[in-house]
């Protein structure tokens, strides 16, 4: 007992550590503690778009970075299957066959010594590390919370990549639709210019009324070319997100344009920011830093180890299998830490530090959330306002067509009147429609910046 205590005074001791850093919550950021409602995977169903729910479908099933999520969750759990067998005893076959000249002045006498001769043996080997300080439990601890964490990182992955497909299939039905409408505009400019030419041969007018609408008979070429080719990009951006060739969905029809679901403004708390695969990722980090930061401290303690042994060893082979060949053994070890050049406290610095880094990391991803979910409803609440005023105003731009029309059945008005009050409500439908894709992209990323959505799956 005094030996023991001799050894056991003697053993490396951690030095004494910095205040660990602190871990972010409600109350530092004075943020009520309320319970978040479940977020609903699919929300994306709310839009009510078949092609949309293809394309995400398709894109969850082969899109490379989801296999490459994958493969990470794959070798986080084998990781922890490494860290769980280390808990547990080990136990080995052994055979081998041993030539070997022994001394002639060694241990063992003529005629063995002084000659070459073949030792046989066939053994099992066992070995079991008393885990009494709990090292290597929280190792498995912390290789479980790594685990957790790669798995949400993948969740987090097929989140933004359904955010990602989203988006490109909102870029692609704007473009779409702003087509047919500079198609339309360009074919009312073209009128335009048949009847003011008409009117310059007849030497009515002076030819300089031509340059207005040659200049926008031009812009309207340019941004048509301009819009096909966002839609070429949308469609190979959506191709490249489902795993597909370039050209494979340029036929794709998306469906026009839809009113954008509203979310329930109730449920709309910070308290879903705890939700979000990224966040509780980095928590896991964090603790599973704690965890080793465990494990090293653990290191400074003593170590017992059981090792046994049980097999057979023979000069002859033909003897190998005989009762008294056997052997047998039992050895088990206490290791004291005494000194290591620095190597434990340098380990349980680095670990600490990395607990820091993970603390960190964990705070900043929640700024990072809250501001981006800040974004995000400020998006949405202007995407509204936009969406309403122009709706307003292609109302009184139609109103205006209309009228024109009655005037030009009347006789109070010409037809060159009634196509510049066309081309003013062609011009407010596309500010229309900017505003709804806008209102659309602002629905989808919100719906991902609060982890997942709000809104139960559309019912058939």
């Amino acid at each position: 007992m005094l030996l023991l205590s001799g050894l056991l005074a003697g053993c490396a001791t951690p030095a004494p550590s910095a205040a660990p850093a602190t871990p972010l919550n409600a109350e530092r950021l004075a943020l009520p503690a309320a319970k978040a409602d479940p977020v609903h995977d699919n929300w994306w169903q709310a839009l009510g778009d078949p092609a949309l729910d293809q394309l995400i479908a398709s894109a969850r099933r082969q899109a490379p970075s989801l296999k490459l999520a994958a493969a990470r969750v794959r070798e986080a759990a084998a990781l922890s299957g490494l860290a769980d067998s280390r808990r547990g005893p080990q136990l080995d076959a052994n055979a081998s066959l041993d030539r070997e000249r022994y001394s002639a002045n060694g241990l063992l006498p003529p005629p063995i010594g002084g000659s070459y001769q073949t030792l046989y043996a066939i053994s099992l080997d066992g070995g079991w590390e008393l885990d009494l300080w709990g090292k290597h439990r929280a190792e498995l601890d912390a290789a479980l919370g790594q685990q957790r964490a790669q798995a949400l990182d993948a969740r987090q992955a097929e989140l933004l990549l359904t955010q990602a497909v989203a988006s490109q299939y909102t870029v692609l039905q704007r473009a779409l639709a702003q087509q047919q409408l500079s198609t339309g505009r360009l074919k009312l400019a073209d009128s335009r210019l048949q009847l003011l030419r008409a009117r310059v041969s007849a030497g009515l007018l002076s030819a300089d009324v031509l340059r207005p609408l040659e200049v926008l008979q031009a812009q309207l070429k340019q941004q048509l070319s301009a819009q096909q080719g966002d839609a070429a990009r949308a469609r190979h951006a959506l191709a490249a997100l489902t795993g597909q060739a370039p050209n494979a969905l340029d036929a794709l029809s998306p469906a026009p344009l839809g009113t954008t679901p509203d979310l329930d403004e109730a449920a709309l708390t910070a308290a879903l920011l705890g939700q979000r695969p990224d966040v509780v990722a980095q928590r896991e980090r964090l603790e599973a830093a704690a965890h080793s930061v465990k494990a090293a401290r653990a290191a400074f303690y003593p170590n017992v180890q059981l090792s046994a042994f049980i097999g057979l060893s023979s000069l002859d082979i033909g003897q190998l299998l005989q009762s008294e060949s056997r052997m047998l053994g039992i050895a088990p070890a206490v290791t004291l830490p005494i000194f290591h050049s620095g190597a434990l406290r340098a380990n349980l610095s680095r670990e600490q530090a990395r607990y820091d880094e993970a603390v960190e990391s964990y705070n900043q991803t929640v700024l990072d959330a809250l501001r981006q979910a800040a974004d995000a409803l400020s998006g949405r609440d202007q995407a509204r306002q936009q969406l309403a005023d122009a709706r307003q105003a292609e109302d009184s731009a139609r109103r205006a067509s209309d009228a024109g029309v009655a005037r030009l059945r009347a006789g109070l008005s010409n037809k060159l009147d009634l196509l510049g009050t066309q081309d003013a409500e062609l011009v407010q439908r596309a500010a229309r429609l900017d505003s709804q894709a806008a209102g659309q992209l602002a629905f989808v990323n919100l719906n991902t910046v609060l982890g997942g959505g709000l809104l139960a799956p559309a019912q058939p």
